[in-house]
């Protein structure tokens, strides 16, 4: 399954490039089905707290779908593709499942063992499947960590 992790967080973003890139509920939305709908990625979940934006997806060609999940973002939220491409972190594959693990259970957050992050990724996860943004590889995943 060619699933790819990549974002920024607190470990390597500024604070206000986090905010300037932060989405609210409707633009998730909307970018969801930019990027599924596009077909840019074949599977699309976005996480967007105060410390981290990230999207996991699941495309044919992962690189080039990273690439532009996240200068779609940019646009859609008005920020320098530049500022992001210079903190962005990736993830494929195994490495991207592991990241999701450690995110989901606070092993990746700026308080470890803080409780808010695994209800924001189900959130991010709900939101997805409304959006019929998620398929059977990211299902899998979220289902599980």
């Amino acid at each position: 399954m060619p699933l790819f992790a990549a974002g920024i967080s607190h470990k390597n973003a500024p604070l206000a490039l986090r905010e300037q890139l932060a989405a609210d509920e409707g633009k998730v939305r909307e970018i969801l089905r930019d990027l599924v709908g596009g077909g840019v990625l074949r599977e699309a979940v976005i996480l967007s707290t105060c410390n981290r934006v990230e999207v996991y997806g699941v495309a044919d060609v992962p690189g080039e779908a990273r690439a532009v999940a996240f200068r779609h973002l940019c646009r859609q939220r008005g920020v320098e593709v530049t500022a992001v491409e210079e903190v962005l972190y990736t993830h494929a594959e195994d490495d991207a499942i592991r990241h999701a693990f450690r995110v989901a259970s606070s092993l990746d957050s700026m308080m470890i063992g803080e409780p808010q992050i695994l209800g924001q990724v189900k959130d991010a996860f709900a939101l997805a499947q409304g959006c019929e943004a998620v398929g059977p590889a990211l299902h899998t995943l979220f289902t599980q960590a």
